[in-house]
């Protein structure tokens, strides 16, 4: 399954759906762009692009599943205490 289709409906999705939704697709941006030789500094600077991206394309789904995945990795390398 793409990201498009496990972002389909997004804004219906509980609590507990959206935190699981974006644990996969954290794992999944991750994965990608570290196999392409990304840092992990500059997988998370891209977030913001896929950001604008998406808000340009008017996918506002997409473009606010992103805006949680940055929150959600902004508070993991706080408490993991990281220097990126």
């Amino acid at each position: 399954m793409n990201v498009d289709e496990l972002i389909n409906n997004y804004f219906k999705l509980s609590p507990d759906e959206k935190e699981e939704l974006l644990c996969v697709l954290i794992k999944d941006y991750f994965h990608r762009n570290l196999s392409h030789g990304f840092s992990v500094g500059e997988i998370i600077n891209g977030v913001d692009e896929v950001i604008d991206y998406s808000i340009s394309k008017e996918d506002y789904e997409m473009s606010q599943a992103f805006k949680d995945i940055k929150e959600a990795m902004a508070i993991a390398i706080k408490e993991m205490n990281l220097d990126v």
